[in-house]
């Protein structure tokens, strides 16, 4: 079975100058484990997946776990003790925290080819491209683990 057959098609994706709140509030509204980035050209730049929130080494991620928690309640506001940090990551953009290069999957591929880059590299969503390198879908373990 190939990629192509599992992947979704209809993937919600960022641009490299989308606020990285607006990033958290479309993961956490989505219950979506990763969104890929997408350039001016919407060329696949990068993905932001859950742990980047808390993995970067990044100014603008200074408490990010707090906020990303205070995002999800709808608190945000609660915050205004830590004014600098909270403007911080008002004003931080996807490109701040995605993981670029991204590691791809094509269309072509077969599932196991997937789930052997799972095994590996320990990703559990990768953004699919066909031959010309265009992002024309997303998988996840969750869409191999159906197949069961």
């Amino acid at each position: 079975m190939k990629v192509s057959e599992i992947m979704t098609k209809e993937v919600i994706t960022v641009n490299e100058d989308t606020l990285i709140t607006d990033v958290a509030k479309l993961l956490t509204s989505n219950r979506i484990h990763a969104v890929p980035v997408l350039n001016a050209e919407r060329q696949l730049v990068g993905i932001i997946t859950e742990s980047d929130f808390f993995s970067k080494n990044s100014p603008a991620l200074v408490y990010l776990p707090t906020v990303v928690d205070f995002v999800r309640s709808g608190k945000l506001h609660e915050l205004s003790d830590r004014a600098e940090t909270v403007e911080a990551v008002h004003n931080a953009l996807a490109e701040s925290v995605m993981s670029s290069p991204c590691v791809t999957i094509s269309e072509d591929a077969d599932v196991q080819d997937f789930l052997n880059l799972f095994r590996e590299r320990g990703f559990n969503t990768a953004p699919v491209v066909n031959a010309n390198g265009q992002m024309v879908g997303i998988v996840a373990v969750a869409d191999a683990l159906k197949l069961i």
